[in-house]
């Protein structure tokens, strides 16, 4: 294995999910390396929203069964690899993805890895270190460029979602677009609209719809007859459902 330093650490400080918004800071053994991973030291570590529904939830269906480390947007520097690893050296700054496909299922031969049947996920970014394993090293693995903070570079993955919608739904220069939620992924999504051509990319919330300022009632049919739209669509018809789920769901609680 090599290593950044002449000895590592051997503990590190971590956050410990225990069960259903149940978190301690712990130290715990730093993780030991196969021959195809490294080990990065996180230098940034966001919070996803599925990282707040594993908080109060206590788990994660798929990934996460406590006690365990969680957290999975992060950035930071390589500090040890495995003795099989060629793409990566100790001192890279690196982002890597929370996922990897096996590219062997039913979906994954047919390109549609994000359906994969045997998805590996990896989770801790809420530590001094992380493990990346060796499928994840090959397959979603990036050298950050020197210029972008290590926070900005941590977005990676939630960027590649909004990628993969804006090209989902073969987004065209001159498409007037319609976002709705004004998070950071709806953010995300306004932007790449703009950079992709659109010729007007609204973006609304739902707990009170805004556009450029503007305070509007929860209808995005009002909202674009106030703001002169006169879209080729009926938008409340065609989320209808979406919205009264919404509304049943969150708004009147």
């Amino acid at each position: 294995m090599k290593t950044l330093q002449t000895t590592l650490q051997t503990t590190m400080l971590a956050a410990v999910l225990y069960g259903k918004e149940q978190v301690q800071l712990e130290r715990i053994p730093v993780p030991s390396l196969g021959p195809g991973d490294i080990l990065v030291r996180v230098c940034a570590a966001l919070t996803c929203g599925t990282d707040v529904k594993v908080f109060r939830r206590g788990y994660h269906a798929r990934m996460i069964v406590p006690p365990s480390v969680f957290g999975h947007e992060f950035a930071g520097e390589v500090v040890a690899v495995g003795e099989s690893v060629t793409r990566f050296r100790p001192g890279q700054r690196v982002v890597a993805a929370n996922s990897a496909p096996c590219l062997q299922c039913f979906y994954c031969s047919r390109g549609k890895v994000n359906l994969c049947e045997d998805l590996l996920f990896n989770n801790g970014a809420y530590a001094e270190f992380i493990r990346i394993p060796a499928r994840i090293v090959e397959r979603n693995t990036y050298e950050v460029a020197a210029h972008l903070k290590y926070q900005d570079a941590a977005l990676a993955e939630p960027l590649a979602c909004v990628v993969k919608g804006v090209e989902d739904v073969e987004m065209k220069a001159g498409d007037t677009v319609a976002v709705i939620g004004a998070g950071p992924i709806g953010s995300m999504f306004v932007r790449l609209a703009k950079l992709r051509g659109a010729k007007e990319a609204p973006m609304f919330n739902f707990t009170r719809l805004k556009f450029m300022g503007y305070n509007l009632d929860f209808s995005i049919q009002k909202a674009m007859d106030e703001l002169g739209y006169r879209p080729r669509v009926n938008f409340e018809e065609a989320i209808g459902e979406t919205l009264a789920w919404y509304k049943n769901n969150y708004v009147s609680h």
